[in-house]
Protein backbone atom coordinates (compact mmCIF):
# COMPACT_ATOMS: atom_id res chain seq x y z
CA UNK A 1 0.00 0.00 0.00
CA UNK A 2 1.13 3.51 -0.51
CA UNK A 3 0.42 6.55 1.88
CA UNK A 4 0.52 10.33 0.83
CA UNK A 5 0.85 13.04 2.82
CA UNK A 6 2.50 16.78 2.82
CA UNK A 7 5.18 17.66 4.39
CA UNK A 8 5.66 20.72 6.58
CA UNK A 9 6.60 22.67 3.31
CA UNK A 10 3.65 21.57 1.83
CA UNK A 11 5.62 18.92 -0.31
CA UNK A 12 3.59 15.28 -0.70
CA UNK A 13 5.48 12.49 0.13
CA UNK A 14 4.93 8.94 -0.83
CA UNK A 15 5.47 5.79 0.88
CA UNK A 16 5.23 1.79 0.16
CA UNK A 17 4.39 -0.28 3.08
CA UNK A 18 3.98 -3.80 3.60
CA UNK A 19 1.35 -4.60 6.17
CA UNK A 20 -1.07 -7.74 6.70
CA UNK A 21 -4.48 -6.41 5.43
CA UNK A 22 -6.20 -7.89 8.29
CA UNK A 23 -4.30 -5.26 10.70
CA UNK A 24 -6.27 -2.59 12.36
CA UNK A 25 -6.24 1.09 11.27
CA UNK A 26 -4.51 1.41 15.35
CA UNK A 27 -2.02 -1.32 13.74
CA UNK A 28 -1.04 0.99 10.74
CA UNK A 29 -0.70 4.39 12.73
CA UNK A 30 1.44 2.65 15.28
CA UNK A 31 3.77 1.87 11.84
CA UNK A 32 3.48 5.46 10.67
CA UNK A 33 4.12 6.94 14.45
CA UNK A 34 7.22 3.85 14.36
CA UNK A 35 8.46 5.03 11.08
CA UNK A 36 8.14 8.61 10.96
CA UNK A 37 7.66 9.92 15.02
CA UNK A 38 3.99 10.98 13.48
CA UNK A 39 1.97 10.73 16.54
CA UNK A 40 -0.74 8.18 16.00
CA UNK A 41 -3.68 10.76 17.79
CA UNK A 42 -2.95 12.95 15.33
CA UNK A 43 -3.36 10.83 12.07
CA UNK A 44 -6.43 10.86 10.16
CA UNK A 45 -6.28 8.26 7.44
CA UNK A 46 -8.86 8.22 4.22
CA UNK A 47 -9.19 5.80 1.40
CA UNK A 48 -10.79 6.56 -1.48
CA UNK A 49 -12.05 9.79 0.22
CA UNK A 50 -13.50 7.86 3.20
CA UNK A 51 -12.11 8.80 6.50
CA UNK A 52 -11.18 5.62 8.02
CA UNK A 53 -12.73 6.55 11.70
CA UNK A 54 -12.66 2.99 13.11
CA UNK A 55 -9.42 2.27 14.88
CA UNK A 56 -10.19 -1.33 15.45
CA UNK A 57 -11.62 -2.02 11.81
CA UNK A 58 -9.32 -3.76 9.92
CA UNK A 59 -8.07 -2.04 6.69
CA UNK A 60 -9.85 -5.05 4.81
CA UNK A 61 -12.94 -3.80 6.25
CA UNK A 62 -12.77 -0.64 4.28
CA UNK A 63 -12.07 -2.77 1.23
CA UNK A 64 -7.86 -1.46 0.97
CA UNK A 65 -5.97 -4.11 -0.69
CA UNK A 66 -2.48 -4.19 -1.82
CA UNK A 67 -1.51 -1.23 -4.34
CA UNK A 68 -3.92 0.99 -2.75
CA UNK A 69 -3.18 4.21 -2.02
CA UNK A 70 -4.09 6.48 1.34
CA UNK A 71 -4.02 9.91 2.24
CA UNK A 72 -2.76 11.02 5.69
CA UNK A 73 -3.49 14.22 7.01
CA UNK A 74 -1.76 15.08 10.19
CA UNK A 75 -3.07 17.50 12.11
CA UNK A 76 -1.78 18.29 15.53
CA UNK A 77 -1.70 21.57 17.44
CA UNK A 78 0.34 23.45 15.71
CA UNK A 79 -0.94 22.31 11.96
CA UNK A 80 -3.99 23.13 12.80
CA UNK A 81 -3.45 26.73 14.03
CA UNK A 82 -1.23 27.71 10.71
CA UNK A 83 -3.95 26.21 9.17
CA UNK A 84 -6.11 28.86 10.44
CA UNK A 85 -3.61 31.30 9.89
CA UNK A 86 -4.17 30.70 6.22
Amino acid sequence: MHIIYRDNQGQSVEHSFQIDLSKTVKDLKELLENSFGLQAQFQHIFYNGQYLFDNEKSLNHYGIGNGCKLELRYLDNFSENQEKKS
